[in-house]
C-alpha cells in the first residue's frame, strides 16, 4: 500500500498492481484503483478498503494509458527553450510546436 500527497509514487504503485491512497488530485486520480482521501477521518477506512478489497483493473489502466498517448503531443522542450540560433531556429521552433498547437486546436474545436 502506498500513501502520498501528490507524487508519482502512487502512480508507480498502480503500475506495479499495488493499492494506493492519495490526498489530492493528480493526473491518475480518476482511476478506480486509486482512493482519494479528502477527509483525514476517512483514512483508516480507505486503508482497510485498499488492503482488503483492492482490485487491479488492467483494462482500465490500458485504456487510461491509451488516452494519455492519444491526448499527448511530442515536443522537444530543450530545443524550444534554446535562445540561440536566430531566425532559422525560430522557424524550426514553430515547426516543433505544431503537434502541440494542433492538439490544443482539436481540444478547443478550432
Amino acid at each position: 500500500l502506498v500513501l502520498t500527497i501528490t507524487s508519482t509514487a502512487a502512480w508507480e504503485a498502480i503500475l506495479m498492481k499495488k493499492p494506493a491512497v492519495i490526498f489530492s488530485d493528480i493526473f491518475y486520480s480518476r482511476l478506480s484503483m486509486v482512493q482519494i482521501c479528502r477527509n483525514i477521518n476517512d483514512l483508516p477506512h480507505m486503508i482497510k478498503k485498499q488492503l482488503v478489497h483492492f482490485t487491479y483493473d488492467e483494462p482500465e489502466l490500458a485504456a487510461f494509458l491509451a488516452a494519455l498517448r492519444d491526448e499527448s503531443a511530442q515536443l522537444d522542450l530543450l530545443q524550444i527553450w534554446d535562445t540561440e540560433g536566430g531566425a532559422q531556429a525560430l522557424g524550426k521552433k514553430r515547426q516543433d510546436l505544431l503537434p502541440f498547437v494542433n492538439l490544443l486546436a482539436r481540444k478547443l474545436h478550432l
